[in-house]
This record gives structure tokens, C-alpha cells and sequence, in this order.
């Protein structure tokens, strides 16, 4: 682990920097695009200093198309939506807007371990088990841009609503079920090569999601916004949060 401390450093530095610049402006337009590019630039040197192996570089195309999808389109929805409500409580706090950047870093790095320890394996060769779950990280990919799509065109012209529609009918959050999907996807695969600590990366993404900063707000958010609608409940009760069947 310890040839992993350079690249815990750059995504706290990044993320850092690009905290100061975006305190200063008050702006959310660097929040989600640097968390994206944070990925990116981890993985090209990560695939940089590895033996660049077909495995390797499967791994790297892999971070990339996620971060290149997600990057373009949440600097797209800011520049439409101007700000992030999200942040309108800890934007003008240095503390707090700061932590969140820090844990944004962090983020940043543990998701990314499966990826790094695979890099630094040595004499790897692209096995079944290995495309079977890059094949499970595609759909996720594409099943997260999907959700994503649907959402962002609904709430263009219904923006006051709650979405209901396409992915969105029988799950509260295929989108993060599509970004769950990914990145447990992208750790398999990886652990097929790296240490199994390297599951590290998708368990710290999925309690980001379930308890942190994902589904765990947008409930609250939900339920102070909508929770007297009698449609809304019944959306809750016929649908599943993340998992069908399951949850």
C-alpha cells in the first residue's frame, strides 16, 4: 500500500486546490467536473507507471468512459442550473466546504485502489472472469447514463415534480444503482489480479451512496419536498430504493 500514498497525496492536493478557487468564486462548477477529472488523471498515470498490459489498459478505459460520461454531463447540468442546492448551506462556510472537498479527495483515491493495486501487479493476462465483470461494468456504465438521460430531460420540463418515468418507475435510484453496479464491477474484475483489500474501493463507494452524501440526503430531500403527495407515497410503496426484490 505504501506505493499508493503518492496517489492518495495528488487527489488530496488536487481536490484541495481546486477547493480554494472554487470558495473564492463561490461557484459549483468545479465541484462535480474535479471529481471526475480527479479519476481520470489517477488512472492515465496509475496505467503510466503499470506494465500497460491489455488488463491494464482495459482498466484505464474503463475509468475513463465513466469519467469522461459523468464529467461532460454534470458540467452540462450546472452550466444549465447555474448552482448545486446541495452546497447552498456549506458553499459559504470555509470549514465546511472544505471538508467536503477533503472527503471529496479521499473519495477519490479509496475508490480507485482496486485499480491501482491491479496496475502494479505483474505478468497479468486477460482471463474469463476478468471480461465477465468488465462486461457487468459496461452495463452499469450504461445503465447509470440511462438513468441519468431520463431524469435530467423529465425534470427540464417538469421540474417542481418528482421523476417517475423509464428507470425511474421501478427503482428511486437506478442511477446509483448503475454507478453501484460499475464500480463493485470494476473491484471483481481487478481483484481477479489485485490483494482483496482491493474491495476496499467498492464498499467505500457504497457507503458513500447508501449513508453519506447519496441516497440517505436525497430521502430527506424528498421527503420534505414531496412527502404530503399522495402520488409520491405511492410511488415509495411500489417501487424499490436500489436493488429490486431486495431494497
Amino acid at each position: 500500500m505504501e506505493a499508493l500514498i503518492p496517489f492518495l497525496l495528488f487527489s488530496l492536493g488536487a481536490n484541495i486546490l481546486m477547493f480554494l478557487v472554487a470558495y473564492v468564486l463561490q461557484t459549483d462548477k468545479l465541484t462535480d467536473i474535479s471529481y471526475s477529472l480527479t479519476f481520470m488523471l489517477i488512472g492515465g498515470y496509475s496505467f503510466w507507471q503499470s506494465e500497460q498490459t491489455t488488463v491494464d489498459l482495459v482498466l484505464l478505459l474503463l475509468v475513463l468512459i465513466w469519467g469522461l460520461r459523468l464529467g461532460s454531463y454534470l458540467l452540462y447540468r450546472i452550466q444549465r442550473i447555474g448552482s448545486d442546492q446541495r452546497f447552498d448551506d456549506i458553499r459559504v462556510s470555509f470549514k465546511s466546504f472544505f471538508l467536503f472537498w477533503l472527503m471529496q479527495g479521499l473519495t477519490c483515491f479509496v475508490v480507485m485502489v482496486p485499480v491501482l493495486l491491479a496496475h502494479r501487479t505483474d505478468g497479468k493476462t486477460a482471463q474469463g472472469l476478468f471480461w465477465a465483470f468488465v462486461a457487468l461494468a459496461v452495463v452499469g456504465w450504461v445503465f447509470e447514463a440511462v438513468a441519468d438521460a431520463q431524469k435530467f430531460r423529465y425534470k427540464q420540463r417538469h421540474p417542481e415534480s418528482f421523476m417517475d418515468r423509464g428507470l425511474w418507475s421501478f427503482l428511486q435510484h437506478p442511477n446509483y444503482a448503475g454507478e453501484l453496479l460499475f464500480w463493485w464491477s470494476v473491484g471483481l474484475a481487478s481483484i481477479v489480479y489485485a490483494p482483496w483489500y482491493a474491495l476496499l474501493g467498492p464498499l467505500w463507494i457504497s457507503f458513500i451512496i447508501l449513508r453519506f452524501s447519496g441516497i440517505s440526503l436525497l430521502q430527506e430531500k424528498w421527503e420534505e419536498k414531496y412527502g404530503d403527495d399522495p402520488a409520491f407515497q405511492a410511488y415509495r410503496e411500489r417501487t424499490w430504493k436500489l436493488l429490486p426484490g431486495i431494497y
